[in-house]
């Protein structure tokens, strides 16, 4: 078994969600629900409707097991507070400061239920204009076909001038089995948009306690007339068939697989008046019509792997061995205005998994460059050891050798170039520990990472790469503490990196305190309680609108400000709520919290939701 190691951004209710293999899933009653991502629909994950822990969590960056940073509003450009390492490979465009919101077809949830389900989630701040709703649906046909949908609005706004954004996510998928389960396909259609009006962040930070900037509409921002679009979408199909099992073997069987996929992404950035803000713009300001960014990719990706598996009994328990391999071909057609060129790219892939009994198993996972993207590879061994009485122990390694971003290596503002580099590929190394011990509710992980070559974007908003060796330790541990009616969850994270060209917290933790009570003869629950979140001072990352991209600066460096809500959870049968005053400390000293440089969060503000769980 394994257990998942980050919280799934679309639901706030799995931490550490225990994962079970199909072949000892038993059948599933009236009130069970499991769900599976399509990339590993042999990992089946439970759904418990009726739990309310973070169930106040609304906002994904606060899902994470560690939080992720935003500009101040749901939805917006995000980035980690815990450093994570690249592990693409081949051609990509770099724009990943939406990737915490995405939903690819390979993690399209599909639903092993008996019954339709449906979940729904929706909350509101003190604006109509700033609520959030989730939909999930599944309901199987007597075809043996299965149709789940996922949808995702956010809509934001803050107090400051020029700063909206709406989020949509819409996934909907249909999975196909045969009567003798010998042949499975997916079918799954994906759309994400997300719009925004850019206001580049606040001028200055020494106004907050002007008698005017109590209104947050008056304080200066840089841009008022900007805005961006990002959006991708995808339709993917998936087919699976298993080979009749040699019946002169115990249990061994081939499996073809075949994926066809084609996708686009377009991100665009616009503000007719940058010519009058010479000191925002600088090296961008290349035309005085405006500022313009443009980058358009379509791609058609094909993958074609064959997979041997084979089991053997020893005594009461199963041990078997899976291998994969296959090839990965894929077609991108960029228009980097204005610019179009067509790439390629060639992987061999395979995949190892070897299971000894009910508490062992190894996984490596390998993608290797052919043709044109000879010398990129990609390397995952992952182990793992479970015993009921003691825990878990899993250990992962990581190699990569990977090419650069498209927006690192060239970029055109309104047509003209701005940069043009030949960097050399990107090299990361690590390996990573968790400790699961059952019986006192403690996880505790590791990492240390080496990445050489590494590629960020300096304080003049360039791409630069570093000429020498950046490593980056990480240790953390997360534990529960129940007295009573009482409970504590404590998160804690400490990480370090040897050079300045990564900023990140030396410490972060975030903390909850809650009381607990079932009511009405167990028909409801109740709890009550407050999310602390405390983070190291340190030299804030910003964010460039215009090339969608963070990058350093070392001139805001603030202090560490607790961040206080305080939440009521309520949950009658499968109906749940909230009630959420946040950052509570704001009504006393009117300190205001930053995380990404010149971009504010909200002041105090009360927020609900609800969420309802439908099985028909």
């Amino acid at each position: 078994m394994l257990y998942s190691n980050q919280i799934d951004a679309q639901d706030s209710t799995e931490v550490m969600v225990e994962v079970q293999d199909t072949n000892s899933w038993l059948p599933l009653d009236t009130n069970q629900v499991a769900w599976f991502e399509v990339s590993k629909p042999t990992e089946l994950h439970s759904v418990d409707d009726s739990t309310l822990t973070r169930f106040q969590q609304y906002d994904p960056a606060r899902k994470q097991i560690f939080d992720w940073v935003n500009l101040g509003s749901v939805g917006s450009p995000a980035l980690p507070l815990f450093f994570r390492p690249k592990q693409n490979l081949g051609f990509y465009t770099g724009l990943d400061a939406f990737q915490l919101y995405t939903r690819t077809a390979d993690q399209m949830r599909f639903y092993k239920i008996n019954k339709s389900y449906t979940n729904l989630h929706f909350n509101r701040g003190l604006s109509q204009e700033d609520n959030s709703f989730s939909a999930e649906f599944s309901r199987n046909f007597k075809s043996r076909l299965n149709l789940s949908l996922q949808y995702d609005r956010n809509n934001s706004i803050t107090d400051y001038a020029n700063d909206r954004g709406r989020n949509t996510q819409f996934n909907i998928g249909l999975w196909y089995t045969s009567k003798r389960n010998r042949y499975q396909s997916f079918l799954i259609y994906g759309d994400q948009s997300v719009s925004r009006l850019e206001n580049g962040g606040i001028t200055t930070d020494t106004l907050f306690d002007a008698p005017a900037s109590q209104q947050r509409v008056n304080i200066p921002v840089w841009l008022r007339t900007a805005n961006s679009r990002y959006s991708a979408k995808t339709i993917s199909s998936k087919h699976q068939y298993q080979f009749k099992k040699d019946p002169k073997t115990d249990g061994a069987s081939l499996t073809a697989f075949y994926d066809l996929q084609y996708g686009n992404s377009t991100y665009k950035f616009y503000d007719a008046n940058s010519v009058f803000i010479p000191a925002y713009y600088q090296q961008f300001q290349t035309d005085d019509r405006g500022v313009r960014e443009f980058i358009h990719v379509d791609y058609l990706e094909n993958r074609a792997q064959l997979q041997w598996e084979i089991q053997n009994r020893i005594s009461d328990d199963t041990s078997s061995i899976l291998v994969r391999a296959g090839l990965k071909y894929t077609n991108f057609w960029v228009n980097q205005e204005p610019l179009r060129e067509t790439r390629t790219a060639t992987f061999a892939e395979g995949n190892i998994q070897m299971n000894y009994r009910k508490n062992i198993h190894f996984e490596a996972m390998a993608q290797i460059g052919l043709l044109k993207n000879k010398g990129e590879i990609l390397l995952k061994p992952n182990l793992d050891i479970s015993y009921p009485s003691i825990g878990k122990l899993e250990v992962n390694a990581v190699f990569r050798i990977g090419e650069a971003s498209l927006i690192s290596q060239r970029n055109y503002i309104t047509q003209k170039l701005i940069w043009d580099n030949n960097f050399r590929k990107e090299k990361n190394y690590g390996v990573n520990g968790n400790f699961n011990i059952t019986k006192l509710n403690l996880s505790i992980f590791g990492s240390w990472n080496i990445m050489d070559d590494y590629i960020y974007f300096d304080t003049q908003r360039n791409p630069e790469q570093f000429n020498g060796t950046v490593q980056i330790i990480q240790l953390g541990g997360m534990h529960h503490l129940a007295f009573g009616n009482m409970n504590l969850d404590n998160t804690v994270g400490l990480q370090k990196s040897n050079q300045d060209i990564i900023h990140v917290p030396e410490w972060f933790s975030k903390h909850s305190l809650y009381w607990q009570r079932n009511l009405f003869k167990r028909a409801a629950r109740l709890q009550l309680g407050a999310d602390c979140r405390l983070t190291d001072s340190y030299h804030l990352n910003a964010y460039e609108p215009i090339i969608g991209q963070f990058y350093i600066q070392n001139e805001d460096q603030y202090p560490v400000n607790p961040i206080v809500d305080i939440f009521a959870n309520l949950r009658i049968k499968s109906f749940r709520g909230f009630v959420k005053l946040e950052n509570m400390l704001n009504l006393f000293d009117k300190s205001v919290n930053i995380q990404v440089a010149s971009y504010p969060l909200p002041d105090w503000g009360l927020r609900f939701g609800i969420g309802w769980v439908f099985k028909d």
